[in-house]
């Protein structure tokens, strides 16, 4: 990434639309990352670079948020236009300024899966999100790294003894308030329209309840919301386009705009890439299905696409099925041809987010009966 670092380039103020949360309170007072001193907004250089290359994507985006008292200890910057930088993209909206930052952080990590990036366990909040208990893969930390750069690693969260699930009422499940619409109670409030497709806002919550970000009321349920993945298309190293698809959607990956077989849409890849690796792409490439739970490919190329799973060792090339469909997960990559891959975002459907949950819960729960 060139410097000066494009912040705005790389930050975004709707998690629906991120690859990965940031905790920037934490990231900032991480000493062992970049430059010396208590404080410093050069490391969120550093850990957006080594998501990007964690994903194989240059341009990936991040939707961070702060305590407000992050910019309050001036004297602990070396760097004193970090505090400008920081007070200019508060006011842009690019970073989300909250007084007590964790709750709200770990209520938009539990409704989207994203990942999130930083180091805190969370303790005092386990009671209220029971998944954080024994969650093995949605939390990244950054480690240093040669060359003052930065990697990142999956964290075990542990099981916090004490933090069972809290007594009273239960809460609304977090997949099961994106699984639905909204509707603010104001009349001319049009935030959370569901006529606008995938671009529906997410709502906020407060105390666990869906408000309106702008008249701070409760919302009102407004039927049930199809949930949407995001698919990535990238060229060498940078995304070129970002696909949205409603859960029930068979599309079907081409060269260009044409009939994609029965029902379905066709993802055309004309006018997104260069001529040369245009031309490489068939007419009918690959198939996409999109499942409440899973999004599954089906190679039509005759064994020209490649997955990369990660794994031990790092992970490898293997060729996708033409016969058998293959769950795509959020740390795959596809590769149709040489220099073009498609990978998901970071946002995870409801059911694979409520998947991962019963496992977290059942840990726990094994944990407590040691």
């Amino acid at each position: 990434m060139s410097a000066p670092f494009a912040y705005e380039r790389h930050l975004t103020d709707r998690p629906e639309r991120a690859d990965a949360l940031v905790d920037l309170s934490d990231v900032v007072r991480d000493a062992r990352l970049g430059p010396p001193g208590a404080r410093s907004l050069d490391r969120l250089r550093l850990v957006v670079q080594a998501l990007g290359d964690r994903l194989r994507d240059r341009w990936v985006t991040v939707h961070a948020i702060a305590g407000q008292g992050l910019r309050a200890a001036r004297t602990e910057y070396p760097d004193r236009l970090d505090i400008d930088r920081l007070e200019r993209l508060a006011k842009s909206g690019l970073v989300t300024e909250l007084p007590d930052a964790d709750g709200p952080l770990l209520d938009i990590a539990g409704m989207t899966g994203l990942p999130v990036i930083g180091r805190g366990t969370y303790a005092a909040h386990r009671a209220g999100h029971p998944w954080l208990q024994g969650n093995t893969t949605q939390f990244l930390a950054p480690r240093p790294a040669p060359g003052r750069t930065a990697h990142l690693v999956e964290r075990d969260m542990g099981v916090v003894p004490g933090h069972a699930r809290p007594a009273g009422p239960p809460r609304t499940p977090l997949p099961d308030i994106v699984a639905r619409h909204w509707r603010c109670p104001e009349r001319t409030c049009s935030l959370y329209d569901r006529r606008r497709g995938e671009a529906v806002l997410l709502p906020r919550l407060h105390d666990g309840a869906p408000v309106c970000e702008w008249h701070h009321v409760p919302l009102a349920d407004d039927g049930p919301r199809v949930p949407v993945a995001q698919l990535k298309l990238l060229h060498g190293h940078g995304t070129v386009h970002r696909f949205h698809l409603d859960a029930g959607t068979r599309a079907v990956l081409g060269r260009a705009a044409g009939d994609a077989g029965g029902t379905g849409r066709v993802l055309a890849v004309d006018g997104l890439l260069p001529p040369a690796e245009t031309a490489r792409i068939a007419d009918r490439h690959l198939e996409i299905r999109v499942a409440p739970d899973a999004v599954r490919l089906l190679d039509l190329s005759g064994g020209r696409t490649r997955l990369w799973r990660p794994g031990p060792g790092g992970g490898g090339w293997t060729r996708l099925s033409g016969e058998r469909s293959t769950v795509l997960r959020v740390t795959d990559v596809v590769a149709p041809v040489p220099g073009v891959t498609l990978a998901r975002g970071g946002r995870r459907l409801p059911a694979e987010i409520a998947q991962e949950w019963r496992r977290a819960a059942a840990r726990a729960d094994r944990h407590d009966g040691e």
